[in-house]
């Protein structure tokens, strides 16, 4: 392999990454928003 192939092949990986993480992160997003949602519906069936 010549290093214009290692170097390619490095971004080609990193770019899989990315998308990765990107998922990962609206994943947790969307998370965050259920818990929110969630957080609410308990609170409106405390007594007060």
């Amino acid at each position: 392999m010549t290093q214009t192939t290692d170097t390619a092949e490095v971004l080609k990986q990193l770019g899989k990454l990315t998308t990765l993480v990107e998922g990962i992160q609206t994943d947790v997003q969307d998370i965050k928003l259920n818990q929110a949602r969630t957080d609410e519906r308990l609170k409106a069936l405390e007594p007060v």
